[in-house]
């Protein structure tokens, strides 16, 4: 089932599986990250995302808010890759836009929040989030920590929009591309 998340916190590194076959090379030139690789494959591993794909396909990262009408563009995109198995999305959900905390908590409050964005949820213009958890539960709490997590990662990478990618290469150089443009 290619939507069955391990959960909040992937159980592999992002160094597993972490490179796209035909993603590099003249074309991806352009994509050539001035981030430091090793310093983004640290600090990814300590935000709390969940994976949409097959364990065994290339990840790219993707930071999306779920109002972002362009990350569900680009998600839209994606979506035939990860159904077919060619491509797993690790997902860190962010809160950017105004009235998308509730929304991202939800999500990252779940057991399976892969689940809920394959079936649209934060992922897809017009299909509703389920409320997020009690403020004074466990879930509650622990999913808005996750989101500040989340939320600090993208501020200590310099994210200026939304989506935003990230993919080690089979040359082992890091590939990035972020907000509507790209």
């Amino acid at each position: 089932d290619p939507s069955a998340p391990p959960g909040p916190k992937a159980e592999a590194t992002p160094g597993d599986a972490g490179t796209v076959a035909d993603a590099t090379g003249p074309a991806a030139a352009a994509y050539l990250s001035s981030l430091d690789k090793d310093g983004f494959v640290r600090m990814v591993g300590d935000v709390a995302w969940f994976s949409v794909g097959a364990p065994e396909a290339p990840v790219v990262y993707m930071v999306a808010d779920p109002q972002c009408p362009f990350c569900h563009a680009a998600w839209s995109k994606l979506r035939p890759m990860v159904t077919a198995r060619k491509l797993a999305v690790n997902v860190i959900l962010i809160s950017g836009l105004k009235g998308s905390e509730p929304l991202s908590i939800s999500l990252l409050s779940r057991p399976e929040p892969g689940k809920a964005w394959f079936a649209g949820e934060g992922s897809e213009q017009g299909v509703p989030i389920a409320p997020p958890p009690a403020a004074d539960s466990q879930a509650h709490r622990d999913a808005k920590t996750f989101l500040e997590i989340n939320n600090r990662f993208a501020r200590e990478v310099g994210l200026k929009g939304t989506p935003f990618f990230a993919y080690v290469g089979k040359d082992g150089k890091l590939y990035s591309a972020e907000g509507p443009r790209d």
